[in-house]
C-alpha cells in the first residue's frame, strides 16, 4: 500500500511538469509573425517558388560542394553590395575547405554548372571574382539567388607558408521577383 501511494504522489508531482514542458515545446499560434531582438522578421512563410528555390540551393550545394548548409532563421536580411535595401527570402551560410592552388573560384565554377544543369539561368550582373572571393547570381521562375564564396583568412595565409588547403565561407542569399538591372 505504501509503494502504490508513493508512486502515485510522484506521478501526480510529474504530471504538471510534463504539462509545462509540452506547453513550452509547441510553437505559439503567431509563430510567423515573430521578430527577435535584432528586429529581423522570423519564421515567416516562405512563397512556393522561393521555397522551393531555397530547398534546391540546399540540395545543390550539398551534392556539388559535399558541405552542409544551415538556413538562418531571419527571413529578412540586407541585400548583397551590387543591390541596395533589405531583402526578403532566404539566407543559407556553410563553409569548406580548398586546395590552397585552387581556391574559391574553381569551386565557384562547379557550383555554377551544377546549378545550370538543375536549370538555373546565369544573371551575370552580380557576377565578381577576385583571387579570395567570388559571387554570381542565378534565377528561375520568380527566385534570385546570390552565392558569395570568400576565402577564411586571406590575411593570415599571406603570412604564414602557403597552407596545403584554405577554408572558405558561403553564403546564398535567395528572394524573389527582382527585376534584371540596367
Amino acid at each position: 500500500m505504501a509503494i502504490a501511494f508513493g508512486m502515485t504522489t510522484r506521478i501526480a508531482f510529474l504530471l504538471p511538469l510534463l504539462a509545462s514542458l509540452a506547453t513550452a515545446c509547441r510553437p505559439s499560434e503567431d509563430a510567423g509573425a515573430r521578430t527577435d531582438s535584432a528586429g529581423p522578421t522570423v519564421g515567416a512563410p516562405l512563397t512556393a517558388p522561393l521555397g522551393g528555390a531555397c530547398s534546391a540551393m540546399t540540395r545543390v550545394t550539398r551534392a556539388t560542394l559535399r558541405i552542409a548548409t544551415g538556413r538562418d532563421r531571419a527571413t529578412s536580411f540586407p541585400a548583397p553590395a551590387k543591390s541596395s535595401g533589405t531583402w526578403q527570402g532566404c539566407r543559407l551560410v556553410g563553409s569548406g575547405a580548398v586546395p590552397a592552388d585552387s581556391g574559391v573560384a574553381a569551386r565557384s565554377a562547379q557550383l555554377q554548372a551544377a546549378l545550370s544543369n538543375d536549370g538555373w539561368t546565369l544573371d551575370p550582373q552580380y557576377a565578381e571574382s577576385t583571387p579570395v572571393a567570388s559571387e554570381f547570381a542565378v534565377r528561375r521562375v520568380s527566385a534570385l539567388c546570390v552565392v558569395s564564396m570568400r576565402s577564411a583568412g586571406a590575411a593570415a595565409a599571406q603570412a604564414a607558408p602557403a597552407p596545403a588547403r584554405t577554408n572558405y565561407r558561403l553564403e546564398i542569399r535567395c528572394t524573389e521577383n527582382v527585376p534584371p538591372r540596367s
